[in-house]
């Protein structure tokens, strides 16, 4: 008969068990891994699991993983390569002109046939006869075509300033995803100085603040070096 001590702690492994968010992972040989994820543990090589069924601690690389999950659980921890991240897409304009050459940017005056076509895009405002001019068309275009950094990061402002550590990560993400490194780190930062920021979130923060350090440093050498060029 087992001890009361033995049933005790039986019944704590099994609340421990419980409390422990499960996760099925899926292997690209066929394997299905019911596990707990060890997200302070798992990083840009490896995703580190703890299995229920033994409690082993293993860990896997990520290209082991079928790409659904990997996909899944790199954003759940923060660890998406942003080089995959999609730039957002606003409404603009595509300009076909009558030599054949095409510019896309956000028309000013499209209507107005009298004046030259003004072209909004992230280098300034650019004029064209509309003798060059062959069809001007609504299209979808990446917002860094129409806007400079400085000018999509004081519209995301005007959006809505951040205020709580959850909307200061969101603009970092959305800034992240436009290329915009400074401000995404320093809106980072802000985020993890909220202490009522969810610990998961807090996790996915600090990930995401140690690679855009090596962005922006990345970036910040490269300006340099062209300066110096």
């Amino acid at each position: 008969m087992r001890s009361r001590a033995t049933i005790l702690a039986l019944g704590a492994l099994v609340l421990l068990l419980g409390a422990a968010r499960a996760e099925q992972v899926r292997l690209r040989n066929g394997r299905l891994l019911q596990c707990e994820i060890l997200q302070d543990r798992s990083d840009e090589e490896f995703l580190t699991v703890r299995l229920f069924s033994t409690g082993g601690v293993f860990r896997l690389r990520w290209k082991d993983l079928i790409r659904e999950d990997e996909d899944r659980l790199r954003d759940a921890l923060g660890l998406t390569p942003w080089e995959e991240t999609e730039v957002p897409l606003i409404p603009g304009h595509e300009v076909t002109f009558t030599n054949g050459s095409v510019d896309r940017g956000l028309a000013l005056n499209p209507e107005d046939a009298a004046s030259p076509l003004r072209l909004k895009t992230a280098s300034g405002i650019r004029e064209y006869s509309r003798t060059r001019v062959g069809k001007i068309a609504p299209a979808e275009v990446p917002i860094t075509v129409v806007y400079s950094l400085d000018e999509i990061y004081r519209k995301y402002l005007a959006e809505g300033a951040p205020e709580t550590g959850l909307q200061h990560k969101d603009l970092a993400d959305r800034l992240m995803s436009v290329g915009d490194y400074p401000h995404a780190l320093e809106h980072y930062r802000l985020a993890l100085e909220d202490p009522d920021l969810p610990e998961e979130q807090g996790l996915v923060v600090r990930n995401r603040l140690e690679r855009v350090k090596i962005l922006v440093r990345h970036h910040g050498a490269v300006e340099k070096r062209t300066e110096i060029m």
